[in-house]
């Protein structure tokens, strides 16, 4: 854990504090998502190893954010994703505050370098037929393995697998492949679910769990959560208790450096050993 992940936490509620703003200006809903709900419902904000903030919207309301959010957020925010080119290897997106330096540890040895930022993944729509979903589960993790070149999960044969597809394969056709998936992965269906798709995450949630949303604070700042967040945590990690002394063993980020006085590309500059 790094010495200052404090001052991260804090620099992380200031872009969720710009990104509420302007939802809230603009009527889009979004609610905290993954470890930063845990850290909600133990402590009223951050679990004290965290290291960011995640939020997600419905796809509906993820494509009115990205249409807004270049001319509404401060310029010290970058919104990244693979669409706009800012970040080719995050198919969801990043609010990275670009005047400060993050660098995370990959689970496969690679430094990233970034600013600061707040994740925002996106639900798409999923069959209810148990093999159509697998199906789209596996295309996602094609496509992001085309980006990544990494896999989390799964057994070991079938992380060399896709990855060799993902890679060898598809990666020439990388965006060919992202538009026809993102194509599929929002079409109408009369019975669906909820997934995170280009997160790589296989929990399928009812639509209706994300219907309905609530006003809490977090750090001491107004946010947004759906209202019945516990059977997303029962869903997501598999169970309704939570408590204090737990630890996150599989925390997604590991920051091995950041310095919020610092613009990431003055660092990576003076870095040019890492490559994002």
């Amino acid at each position: 854990m790094i010495e200052n992940l404090r001052t991260v936490q804090i620099e992380c509620v200031h872009i969720a504090e710009e990104i509420d703003k302007v939802c809230r200006e603009t009527g889009i809903e979004y609610s905290l998502t993954g470890g930063s709900v845990i850290g909600y419902h133990l402590y009223g904000g951050f679990i004290p190893w965290d290291d960011d903030i995640d939020l997600i919207m419905t796809r509906e309301n993820y494509d009115k954010f990205l249409c807004v959010a270049d001319q509404m957020l401060p310029e010290n925010l970058s919104v990244e994703n693979f669409e706009n080119g800012r970040d080719r290897r995050v198919l969801f997106t990043k609010v990275v505050n670009k005047s400060t330096t993050v660098v995370e540890m990959k689970q496969d040895g690679r430094e990233y370098v970034s600013g600061v930022f707040v994740d925002i993944t996106v639900l798409d729509h999923v069959p209810k037929g148990k093999i159509k979903r697998r199906v789209y589960y596996l295309l996602s993790k094609i496509v992001q393995c085309c980006r990544d070149r990494s896999f989390e999960g799964g057994n070991k044969s079938g992380r060399i697998l896709i990855k060799n597809i993902g890679i060898m394969v598809m990666k020439p056709f990388s965006s060919l492949f992202y538009r026809f998936c993102k194509k599929l992965f929002t079409k109408e269906m009369k019975k669906y679910g909820l997934a995170e798709l280009f997160a790589g995450l296989p929990q399928t949630y009812e639509p209706n769990l994300f219907a309905e949303y609530m006003d809490i604070e977090f750090e001491g700042k107004k946010m947004r959560l759906i209202e019945d967040y516990m059977t997303y945590l029962e869903i997501f990690y598999g169970k309704r208790e939570f408590y204090r002394e737990q630890r996150k063993d599989d925390a997604p980020h590991h920051l091995i450096y950041a310095n919020i006085d610092m613009p990431y590309e003055e660092y990576l500059k003076s870095h040019e050993q890492l490559k994002q």
